[in-house]
């Protein structure tokens, strides 16, 4: 299938339902209220997650400055020669993302916000999530709030999860075979729990 274009069309508050399959290219939405939900026979079922690959060197999914983003049971992956960012925070205000029982693999970082090359996030929530195979690191967050619970972030290049600026909360999840677990560029404040 041809890449998801259904964001085109949101308004704020309405929600894409993503059957099973596989799509490519890039996903596009403008809603300032959004949310993604994959399942395989009925919505919310938690079922086989459709899997949303690209292979150019592009972020596959932009999330917009000022934006509440919530994506549930979905799969992503990037194929090509160069790897680039999967989820990716928008320039200016920073976006509220909530990532719930999906898997990223094979992107540069599967989650990035660093406030330089691109924006921040305001607020992350990153709950049951498989992040693997990244070529520059899992996630990267620069300011404001993370959390990540039951997650099993796993054999990326480089950092795990990687932040600055940033209150990280980190339960019950898993950190093996990245070059390094957690990293702080600076001044941020962690709370880990088992």
């Amino acid at each position: 299938s041809t890449a998801i274009l259904a964001g085109t069309s949101m308004v704020s508050g309405n929600t894409t339902y993503v059957k099973s399959g596989t799509y490519t290219g890039a996903v596009t939405y403008t809603a300032a209220i959004n949310t993604w939900v994959g399942f395989a026979t009925n919505h919310y079922d938690n079922g086989t997650k459709p899997l949303i690959t690209i292979a150019t060197n592009n972020p596959l999914f932009n999330v917009d400055s000022a934006t509440i983003s919530t994506i549930i049971n979905m799969s992503f992956s990037s194929t090509s020669g160069t790897r680039h960012r999967g989820l990716e925070a928008g320039l200016g205000t920073g976006p509220y993302l909530t990532v719930i029982n999906c898997t990223f693999d094979g992107f540069s970082y599967a989650i990035f916000g660093d406030n330089g090359a691109v924006g921040y996030w305001g607020r992350m929530y990153v709950d049951g999530v498989e992040i693997k195979n990244g070529t520059t690191g899992g996630m990267q967050s620069s300011g404001f709030s993370v959390y990540v619970r039951g997650s099993y972030i796993h054999d990326n290049t480089g950092d795990g999860i990687s932040v600055g600026n940033t209150a990280l909360f980190v339960d019950r999840t898993i950190l093996t075979g990245n070059t390094q677990g957690i990293v702080d560029g600076s001044n941020s404040t962690f709370f880990i729990s088992n």
